[in-house]
């Protein structure tokens, strides 16, 4: 084997950011085909069926992380060491608005939105990022213990998750932890939640590494019915493990839910059609 006598300088800064980002994809899809896949039973939840109203492009640059809505714009989280960012743009045409790029050393995670401020998380570094939510400016760190995996709001408060089934529930503006909530199906841990996003009275999570997405009672932790995502998930994780479905943000103009995954190409509008009486959703016509 021949090696270029380059190899052996010193590299630079610009070089070892490089290959951080370059081993850190490495990891990563090496995590998603060694790790076991979550065990979940859902035998006695029902089992929710969806329809889609509308697709769109999805930039297949973003390692999704996190996903909300702001008016007529996405605002959503890319991850990767090397490579984070928040990217503002528009729902009809992708138009770009705003992006914020994250210090290298940064793993961006789950996004939420209070009024005109949003809370970034990162995943291992135990702090957050305060930004405007129009601009992407920053304005102060928040910290917290423990990995940031996915995070909403409801009302004035701030919900993540961070891998495990417990979701804790954090005050703004500086993220005190003020409770939490263990989830559940069938009176039995769910763990791996990740993506959050809130709407119709529900928590909706979904599992990483499957291609479900759980509806989540925010009083007692309890799953309430799930939907099953293989269909959709297939076309974009057949050849890529690591691409896996992330990235939720509920439309409160549309009553569905808008979803995609890390590198996907299309995002989904979902109307979700309950087997049950604990939801009632109707669509609008809306663009």
């Amino acid at each position: 084997m021949c090696i270029h006598p380059s190899i052996y300088n010193r590299p630079s800064l610009a070089n070892l950011f490089f290959w951080v980002g370059a081993i850190s994809v490495l990891v990563l899809a090496s995590q998603a085909s060694a790790v076991q896949l979550p065990k979940i039973n859902l035998s006695q939840v029902p089992n929710w069926e969806y329809r889609v109203l509308k697709q769109a492009d999805h930039d297949s640059i973003l390692f999704t992380q996190g996903l909300i809505i702001d008016g007529d714009s996405f605002i959503e989280s890319s991850g990767l060491y090397n490579r984070s960012f928040v990217r503002r743009y528009r729902i009809s045409d992708n138009s770009l608005e705003a992006e914020y790029s994250l210090p290298k050393h940064v793993f961006a995670e789950g996004i939420a939105q209070l009024g005109d401020q949003l809370y970034l998380l990162s995943w291992q570094r135990q702090f957050g990022i305060r930004l405007n939510a129009k601009t992407l400016e920053t304005e102060r760190k928040f910290f917290y213990q423990g990995q940031g995996w996915g995070l909403t709001t409801i009302s004035d408060q701030l919900i993540m998750s961070n891998g495990t089934n417990q979701l804790s529930w954090h005050d703004a503006p500086n993220f005190n932890k003020v409770g939490s909530i263990n989830v559940t199906a069938n009176n039995e841990p769910v763990n791996h939640l990740n993506a959050l996003s809130y709407g119709a009275g529900f928590i909706w999570a979904n599992i990483w590494l499957t291609t479900v997405i759980v509806a989540i009672d925010p009083e007692s932790g309890a799953i309430q019915g799930y939907i099953d995502l293989s269909k959709i998930a297939h076309e974009h994780t057949a050849d890529q493990r690591e691409n896996v479905l992330n990235g939720l943000a509920w439309d409160e103009q549309q009553q569905a839910l808008w979803i995609t995954g890390k590198r996907w190409t299309k995002r989904y509008l979902l109307h979700i059609v309950p087997s049950n009486n604990l939801l009632s959703i109707t669509p609008t016509n809306k663009p």
